[in-house]
């Protein structure tokens, strides 16, 4: 028979009572309503604006310097170069250029303009430098391809700098600034040298103002085309970057290069360029030019030797600047050749009157 419940004992076994934890009072107890900082208190990071530095180093250019955080060496370089423009801007004022060797002036213009640009060309590179220049950051309507070529026509560089090419964009601002400095240049040629925009000369220019107009007048136009190639170029690295890259074979550089070569000889006509480089040297000579004339009836000799005239006439020219060896041998070498088809004329058997009579009247030797 079972025991009974009422003879059941039960025994309790006490257990380790469990720790009493400290209880948690902190803000990072559960339940702790967290409370926030008054508005005042709050400070925002600052964000980056690039829009800013563009402005700073296109607008202040070298003397961004000295406003900014700067070493003693770049305070230095920066004040050199502002002292390199002042220099070019006095030595384009009408006194100083009316009175003042006109080799001399524009050597050291030159090399003052080029001192100047190339400290702005720095300062556009450390500003490109600085961590926050985030092209990404500009606004939306300049980063747009037509907003690119247009920027990088009114500011050379500008639409690069925004495609995010510093360096091509400092090359488009040096190759602008003497661009502009060629422009003044010629304007002084023109006020002060006697020259019109004709490109005609009071009296005989020497040799070396000569070569200053041509060297200028040639960096002038390649300079425009050089300012308009840029801002086209920041457009299209623009639009390249926004697209996918895709891969073409070199081959087909070297097969369209051939394919203008080809064109190029089938289009080029030497002696119609020759008869061009001749009318262009008789109007050089009549407008006190001596040196390109005779530069120019060269190339023309060269491009087209069958014509005696270009022969002559360099030979003039030669002439008229003490250069008589050189008007010698060109008048020698028409001669040989003059006699050489003399000679062939003579083998020829008689059957064309017009060809017979012009040679008689002529003679087989040229006359000296």
């Amino acid at each position: 028979m079972a025991p009974s419940d009422s003879k059941r004992q039960v025994w309790i076994i006490p257990e380790d009572a469990a720790p009493v934890l400290p209880q948690e009072t902190g803000p990072e107890a559960p339940g702790h309503r967290l409370q926030a900082a008054p508005l005042v208190a709050r400070r925002r990071k600052p964000e980056p604006r690039p829009l800013r530095l563009l402005a700073r180093a296109y607008g202040l250019g070298p003397a961004g310097t000295l406003l900014g955080r700067s070493t003693l060496q770049d305070q230095i370089g920066a004040v050199l170069a502002l002292a390199a423009g002042v220099v070019w801007l006095v030595l384009q004022l009408p006194p100083v250029a009316a009175h003042m060797a006109a080799g001399l002036r524009l050597t050291v213009s030159a090399v003052s303009a080029l001192i100047f640009l190339l400290a702005w060309c720095r300062e556009l590179r450390l500003a490109a430098g600085d961590r926050r220049f985030l092209p990404e950051k500009l606004p939306g309507w300049m980063r747009s391809m037509p907003a690119v070529a247009g920027l990088g026509l009114l500011v050379p560089g500008l639409g690069l700098m925004v495609a995010g090419r510093v360096r091509r964009a400092a090359l488009a601002l040096l190759g602008a600034g003497l661009t502009v400095h060629a422009l003044v240049a010629l304007g002084g040629f023109m006020r002060f040298q006697g020259v019109d925009l004709g490109l005609r000369a009071r009296t005989p220019l020497p040799l070396s103002m000569e070569l200053w107009l041509g060297g200028t007048v040639v960096a002038a136009a390649f300079g425009l085309l050089f300012w308009v190639g840029t801002a086209l170029d920041g457009a299209r690295l623009l639009g390249a970057a926004e697209r996918r890259p895709r891969t073409i074979p070199a081959d087909r550089y070297g097969l369209a290069l051939l394919f203008a070569l080809a064109i190029f000889g089938a289009g080029f006509r030497p002696a119609e360029f020759a008869r061009d480089l001749d009318s262009l040297s008789t109007a050089l000579e009549g407008r006190g030019f001596r040196h390109l004339p005779l530069a120019l009836d060269l190339a023309a000799l060269r491009l087209d030797a069958g014509r005696p005239e270009y022969a002559f006439h360099a030979a003039s020219l030669a002439e008229s600047t003490d250069r008589d060896v050189l008007a010698a041998a060109l008048r020698y070498d028409v001669r040989e050749r003059w006699q050489a088809c003399a000679t062939l004329f003579d083998r020829q058997p008689r059957t064309h009157t017009s060809m017979d009579l012009r040679v008689g009247l002529i003679g087989p030797e040229l006359p000296r």
